[in-house]
């Protein structure tokens, strides 16, 4: 039995591999052919008029180059098509590694909550579960980045656009993050503002993004300061900034911050992350109609922002 599943396995992969062969080959033969009938067709008649009489021979030359171009351009569609796969492959492997992390990560933290709150433990058992509470939260928070980074490198990512209130975004975000900032003695400091306001965004995405960017401010910002929340309405939009209390950023730094999986510090092994939280929060802004970006400055601490529209009146 196991001799016919191998064999059954290795007939699987045959048939991949021609099919994947045949790809390639279409590729390279579409993009040989549109290559050549590019670059022959023109530089042919040019090169007739430049010279005068045109005669046959004159083909020669351009003939030449168009088949140079021709198959430097082949080769470069199969290495183009080698890559999708590849970063196919990548992007499955990701989903579904996070998809089989995330069932048991979530029993953990289920039980874990239940135990920390349990009277029939002892003061210092229950700390112990807090505390696997709060790592299996954290671990969660790192396999849905990666799942959402797959999504969006396929083109899967998915909205629910609703209207969420503003101040019910921030009371869920600074709620989640209250243990994180305490042990840091930092403060969330909102800034008064309307808070009949609501935005045009998927409601789950945009706690997302508050939460990616507070994390941010508590992980960088001065221990025993302030992370301030500052809302601006403005002309069918509305401005949430989170500016820091920290050491800031450089323009080199800035100019790579968005990037997936660049992280802004000297060491970065000092500080806990994957460094996709940003870009992953570029794209969900972006996605429902609105603009991010950072203003930063060495020993100034740093303010990020992003501008969603403003909610209708009415729902649709």
């Amino acid at each position: 039995m196991p001799d016919d599943e191998e064999k059954a396995i290795a007939r699987e992969s045959a048939m991949l591999r021609t099919l994947q062969n045949k790809e390639f080959r279409r590729r390279f033969f579409k993009s040989f052919l549109l290559t050549l009938a590019a670059f022959s067709v023109p530089i042919t008649i040019q090169y007739g008029y430049i010279v005068g009489e045109f005669q046959p021979a004159h083909l020669l030359a351009p003939g030449a180059f168009a088949l140079c171009m021709a198959g430097i351009l082949g080769w470069n569609a199969i290495l183009r098509a080698k890559l999708e796969r590849s970063n196919g492959i990548k992007n499955e492997f990701i989903s579904g590694v996070s998809h089989e992390l995330r069932t048991p990560l979530t029993v953990i933290i289920g039980h874990s909550r239940l135990l920390s709150a349990s009277e029939a433990l002892a003061t210092d058992e229950r700390e112990q579960a807090a505390s696997i509470f709060r790592s299996g939260e954290y671990l969660l928070r790192i396999v849905n980045d990666l799942l959402d980074m797959a999504h969006i490198e396929s083109g899967r990512m998915v909205f629910d656009i609703g209207q969420p209130p503003l101040h019910e975004a921030y009371g869920r975000s600074t709620a989640l993050l209250s243990h994180e900032a305490k042990k840091r003695a930092i403060r969330f400091a909102i800034e008064p503002f309307d808070e009949s306001l609501k935005v045009s965004a998927d409601p789950l995405r945009l706690q997302q993004i508050l939460v990616n960017l507070l994390s941010n401010a508590i992980k960088f910002g001065d221990a025993d300061s302030a992370v301030r929340i500052i809302t601006e309405p403005k002309e069918g939009s509305v401005r949430v900034s989170i500016a820091d209390q920290g050491p800031g950023m450089s323009c080199v730094q800035m100019e790579q911050l968005f990037e997936p999986f660049y992280r802004a510090v000297a060491d970065p092994n000092k500080f806990r992350g994957t460094g996709i939280g940003l870009a992953i929060s570029k794209h969900l802004v972006e996605s429902m109609g609105g603009k991010i970006g950072a203003a930063c400055a060495e020993g100034q601490g740093c303010r990020f922002w992003y501008e969603l529209p403003l909610a209708t009146k009415t729902v649709g």
